[in-house]
């Protein structure tokens, strides 16, 4: 990613879940990126939930593609919780 500043927009519950929404907010045509394995390794471990990270200019944007992920998210567990899962 070029040196345009990036921004927090999203603390994912782990590593894995913030590279798959880093993943498909790039295929979306935003450039993300994610706290990632390498970066504990090399850092130590953080305070804190892994986040994902986009231009500040891609904010509006990321925040829709974030708020029907969530929304799917709760849908998706709310069915789980229905079944006794």
């Amino acid at each position: 990613m070029d040196n345009e500043e990036l921004t927090p927009c999203y603390q994912a519950l782990s590593l894995m879940e913030a590279k798959f929404i880093a993943d498909q907010l790039n295929a979306e045509g935003i450039k993300a990126i994610s706290d990632g394995q390498d970066m504990q390794d090399f850092l130590g471990p953080w305070e804190g939930n892994p986040r994902v990270y986009v231009r500040r200019v891609d904010i509006p944007r990321a925040e829709k593609w974030l708020a029907e992920y969530e929304k799917n998210r709760k849908r998706h567990a709310d069915e789980d919780a229905a079944r006794g899962q």
